[in-house]
């Protein structure tokens, strides 16, 4: 099963606009329907670093919930990270998260509680994941979630990051090397199917207290 990993407490400032995208125009209320992101949120050095240490790991079929293996919802090759093996992952990644939450949400959040995922989408196995939401019953404290993009978008086709904000379209995310996206984890998105070469990401979630 996926294990814990303890991390210093995330901060929570004031809001700001700076980088996000309204797709809600609800002013009063920035938080709901927004995400985050960052266009050159990790160096592509450092990504190719991490690929490499990530290429020698074994992976296995990406699961639904915990444990769940589901072909007709996702199709996937995944990989937990050690957080005593790649503690400098969870270093970068939770300063990026603490800079989206203090510019974008607002959220009460407390630590990443799982360890991070890495997944790999291949065309030839027709990789996909469909719509869904990361909160669950048994993951109720998930606030926030962070997709990272190892793959550069000449590497691969299809394999699109898509977020429901509520608007008529899902808002499809870039496919840049180094791309970082934040969304609250309640928001439905998918991965399109890869139809050339390999997608790879990283996936966090960071917990806080339950939404009431």
């Amino acid at each position: 099963g996926v294990q814990t990993c303890a991390l210093p407490i995330f901060k929570t400032k004031g809001h700001n606009s700076q980088n996000t995208m309204d797709l809600s125009f609800r002013k009063t209320n920035p938080n709901i329907g927004n995400f985050y992101f960052f266009e050159k949120g990790v160096h592509v050095d450092e990504i190719n670093a991490w690929r490499h240490r990530l290429s020698e790991e074994k992976l296995n079929d990406g699961c639904i919930g915990d444990s769940v293996k589901n072909n007709a919802v996702r199709k996937s090759l995944t990989f937990f990270m050690d957080p005593s093996a790649y503690s400098d992952v969870y270093k970068a990644l939770k300063d990026l998260v603490e800079k989206a939450n203090n510019s974008c949400f607002n959220f009460s959040i407390t630590d990443m509680s799982e360890q991070i995922q890495y997944s790999e989408y291949i065309a030839t196995e027709q990789g996909f994941y469909n719509w869904h939401m990361d909160i669950t019953p048994t993951k109720s404290r998930r606030k926030l979630s962070m997709v990272v993009q190892l793959s550069d978008e000449s590497e691969y086709d299809g394999g699109e990051l898509q977020i429901q904000t509520g608007l008529a379209e899902p808002v499809t995310m870039g496919k840049m090397k180094g791309l970082v996206t934040v969304f609250p984890s309640y928001l439905l998105h998918r991965v399109t199917p890869v139809t050339r070469g390999v997608r790879r990401s990283l996936v966090v979630w960071i917990d806080g207290p339950p939404f009431s």
